[in-house]
């Protein structure tokens, strides 16, 4: 009996184990993608400023990657020899803008993007 229960705690350290490795490995390969989104708010910030852009609360504007590229606002769209596209949607609110930057990639695509 001690051993059935032996056998039990084993058998779930290990499936416990590989689920954490694989969690973290996918965590890993999505970082970069995240990153690229994060940096493409940035450069959607930067690009408002440069091009003096004022938008009136509940207007919006949407900024495609070519254009951020084009402006110099962001230097790439690849990650890790993935090239990628994408747009950024800036739509100002009372308190400021809300930025949401969509990246669509051979291994990766960003929820709720649309062609």
């Amino acid at each position: 009996m001690k051993k059935m229960y032996a056998c039990w705690i084993f058998l779930i350290v290990v499936l416990f184990t590989a689920i954490l490795y694989f969690g973290y490995a996918f965590i890993d390969s999505i970082s970069g993608y995240q990153s690229l989104e994060q940096d493409m708010v940035e450069a959607g910030d930067f690009y408002l400023s440069i091009h003096k852009i004022n938008l009136s609360v509940g207007e919006g504007i949407i900024i495609d990657s070519d254009k951020l590229i084009e402006s110099k606002t962001i230097s790439s769209m690849e990650v890790d020899g993935d090239q990628c596209k994408g747009y950024i949607e800036i739509k100002k609110n009372i308190n400021g803008y809300d930025y949401n930057a969509y990246i669509k990639c051979d291994k990766y695509v960003t929820e709720g993007y649309e062609e």
